[in-house]
């Protein structure tokens, strides 16, 4: 994995790690905002919510995300 990462950098610019961190930097900041705005945050907090809905140990982090999609697909009247 490690050579893998080192080939895209040099091949591409950036790596898997770096895009890891720059999507948890991102959906830390909707998370904080307490509402996804556009249709390519929806598929962020989708992504990440579909990565670790199984996970025990961070259920209160889905439900959050799950909570902010709803509202996002079925806003206030």
């Amino acid at each position: 994995m490690d050579d893998l990462n080192q080939l895209l950098k040099e091949k591409f610019g950036h790596n898997i790690a770096e895009e890891k961190d720059k999507e948890t930097e991102n959906i830390q900041k909707i998370i904080k905002r307490g509402k996804i705005c556009n249709d390519r945050e929806f598929e962020l907090v989708k992504r990440r919510e579909e990565e670790i809905w199984e996970d025990d140990s961070q259920t209160e982090y889905a439900e959050i995300m799950r909570r902010m999609m709803g509202d996002y697909e079925v806003p206030e009247a």
